[in-house]
């Protein structure tokens, strides 16, 4: 559209081969009976992006806002919809201290396991191991460490201030930060992970990232 704006349109064909151990869990298998243990989707997507950031990695001014839809086109051998939206926004205090909100939300209509939301972990939720909070599915009776499936709601929500690395003031591949992250994943109306912001899971500290050759 212009130099800050864009629209993406793509088009795809997918193959997915699914392989079940003996303790899959009760969501995988009844998803297995249902579609059986190879998917076809041809696919589709349409996103709309906004971008002012001054640098691609380690940004401190700016924003930059991502609306996406992607869902599989009627001939599939599954059927779904998946919302997204992602957005950054820094806030320049002074020449030392900004402040950056990131929020990320989610939302997916007849999803299959496989492209289910998940949360947790560097560049969500931090404190919590990756993708492990939301929505769990039992293999067997009395599971007691039921496998994590995610979910088709997803709320993430980040507050940082970026302060000088005490050590190294004035490097660019040092980055500093007080953070404040919470979120969740949900399942729909299904109890006990329906829709819930009581739910939320909140994280807090500092973080030092480090930018390397490979990135941060």
């Amino acid at each position: 559209i212009d130099e800050n704006k864009s629209i993406s349109l793509a088009l795809g064909v997918d193959q997915t081969d699914i392989t079940t151990g003996t303790l899959a869990s009760e969501l995988v298998r009844n998803f297995v009976n249902e579609h059986g243990r190879t998917i076809n989707t041809y696919t589709g997507s349409v996103s709309w992006n906004y971008n002012t950031l001054n640098r691609g990695v380690f940004a401190d001014r700016g924003a930059s806002q991502r609306i996406g839809i992607d869902f599989a086109l009627p001939v599939s051998d599954v059927s779904y919809m998946k919302l997204s939206y992602s957005g950054q926004l820094y806030l320049p205090l002074d020449d030392n201290f900004t402040v950056r909100l990131r929020t990320d939300l989610g939302y997916g209509d007849n999803l299959p396991f496989y492209k289910n939301f998940f949360a947790g972990g560097y560049g969500s939720v931090r404190g919590y191991r990756d993708n492990t909070l939301g929505p769990r599915s039992p293999a067997y009776a009395n599971d007691p460490d039921p496998e994590v499936v995610g979910g088709n709601i997803l709320v993430e929500n980040s507050a940082e201030l970026i302060v000088p690395t005490p050590f190294a003031r004035n490097n660019r591949q040092l980055r500093t930060v007080l953070f404040v992250d919470s979120g969740m994943v949900y399942y729909g109306s299904n109890q006990p992970y329906n829709f819930d912001l009581s739910n939320l899971r909140y994280s807090a500290g500092v973080s030092l990232a480090w930018l390397t050759a490979i990135g941060p």
